[in-house]
């Protein structure tokens, strides 16, 4: 993956903040948390440019399953998270920007 992790992102018109922790503690499953109340994600800023982008994914990913009530098991988010940066690393900007808006209409149209 090579996208640039933005300041914040919006899921369902809620607009929730990214933030890196540098005193976040590195156990290997500190790598960052989402913070459902405050609507932030926290990334633990020591991990190298490739796991924050994936440790994104995960914590955004937490964002949308707490706002869509999906009850996903951590386990399944693991896999999902895996499965959705392999895909955003296979789209140019352009296609990404596009499957984006495509994804959103779809979700109107619901």
């Amino acid at each position: 993956m090579r996208f640039k992790i933005p300041e914040s992102f919006r899921i369902a018109g809620v607009t929730h903040e990214v933030r890196f922790d540098p005193d976040m503690a590195l156990d290997g499953r500190s790598m960052g948390q989402a913070g459902y109340f405050r609507r932030k994600v926290t990334i633990a800023s020591q991990l190298c440019a490739e796991e924050q982008r994936s440790t994104f994914v995960h914590e955004a990913l937490h964002h949308i399953d707490n706002l869509f009530d999906t009850q996903l098991k951590e386990s399944q988010l693991i896999r999902l998270a895996t499965g959705v940066a392999e895909l955003i690393q296979q789209l140019e900007l352009d296609e990404a920007e596009e499957l984006a808006g495509m994804i959103m209409e779809r979700g109107r149209e619901a």
